[in-house]
């Protein structure tokens, strides 16, 4: 008997997700708009309707979900994600939390992407990995002698708020000039 996930990539303008099964071929994707300006609970409300959408009646054991930023469980937000301001407010993870059924794991999407690279594409072969994801944003993935490094503030490899231009233009973030 198959056993499968649901993985989510929680994006400033969409939502994507898509059914695994163990062996990590995906058997059902699926996308709709995230819609932070509408709030946290459409964003929940969202996010837990494609879930059940994408996995289509199957039996998934766990929810795994990339994010912008950094996600701290202690305090249920995700920092260094200011395209998505909501998304730095408390209560978004725990309230998926309370909407599934099963274990949900959340971790920044660059750091997704590097895991899903290493695992799917270099395992064996490398044991350093650095991923660069392009999106709303801009980020990158760390994987250094086989394992995930975040570094002291959990958010090592980020690029996307590093100065490119000391004299550029204002970010959201309150720097001048980063990349994203």
């Amino acid at each position: 008997m198959s056993r499968y996930a649901v993985g989510v990539d929680l994006g400033g303008t969409k939502v994507e997700a898509c059914l695994v099964d163990e062996t990590r071929r995906v058997l059902a994707r699926k996308r709709r708009p995230s819609e932070p300006g509408r709030g946290r609970e459409r964003v929940v409300a969202n996010i837990l309707a494609l879930v059940a959408e994408t996995a289509g009646g199957a039996a998934y054991e766990a929810v795994g979900m990339g994010t912008p930023g950094t996600y701290s469980p202690a305090d249920d937000i995700m920092y260094g994600a200011p395209h998505t301001p909501l998304y730095e407010k408390p209560g978004l993870v725990s309230r998926l939390r309370d909407g599934l059924s099963v274990p949900l794991a959340v971790e920044n999407d660059a750091n997704c992407l590097a895991l899903a690279e290493f695992f799917a594409q270099c395992h064996g072969r490398f044991s350093t990995v650095m991923a660069v994801i392009l999106g709303t944003g801009m980020g990158s993935g760390l994987i250094l002698d086989g394992r995930l490094h975040r570094g002291p503030h959990g958010n090592a490899g980020e690029i996307g708020h590093t100065s490119v231009a000391i004299d550029g233009r204002p970010c959201e973030c309150g720097r001048r000039g980063c990349g994203e």
